[in-house]
């Protein structure tokens, strides 16, 4: 049920999200990302601290109605052998996503297989790696030649 702000009740909020598909709901999630991320940047615009666009986008995720653990931590593993080793993701956003983010003119490979890294230790099927300092803010595909220009990257560990 909307009430008369226009908002969805928690019980109907939680009967949708019941049933959307693991897909649907990491899409959904990505595209709330993406969003927040975008308002981020024009409201702030590149060449600042990560860490003020972690705690921007954080906000901006906050009001949107998700849940934000920053610097999360995940154990590491080798062979079902716990190496009392962790990783560090810049966020995690609903338990589901990791999100990376840079403040670089541009990347290279190696951001990219730090996420890649990051999502098969941790188990997570989404990550977006978002790189506030490059000259365009647009979505960007790591099939394009070295270095990536783009600012935002979409990565699935086994998702589909």
């Amino acid at each position: 049920m909307i009430n008369f702000d226009g908002v969805l009740s928690d019980e109907c909020e939680s009967q949708i999200l019941s049933v959307m598909t693991n897909k649907e709901l990491h899409d959904a999630i990505g595209n709330a990302i993406i969003a927040a991320a975008r308002m981020v940047r024009e409201e702030a615009g590149p060449g600042l601290r990560e860490s003020y666009y972690e705690t921007a986008l954080t906000y901006e995720l906050v009001q949107a109605g998700h849940t934000v653990q920053r610097q999360c931590c995940f154990n590491v593993t080798y062979k079902g052998i716990d190496m009392n080793e962790h990783i560090v993701v810049d966020m995690l956003v609903d338990d589901l996503v990791i999100v990376e983010l840079k403040s670089l003119p541009y990347m290279y490979a190696r951001e990219y297989s730090q996420l890649i890294t990051y999502l098969k230790l941790s188990g997570k099927k989404l990550g977006f790696l978002i790189n506030f300092g490059s000259a365009s803010f647009a979505i960007g595909k790591f099939k394009e030649s070295l270095p990536y220009y783009n600012a935002i990257y979409r990565v699935v560990n086994g998702l589909y």
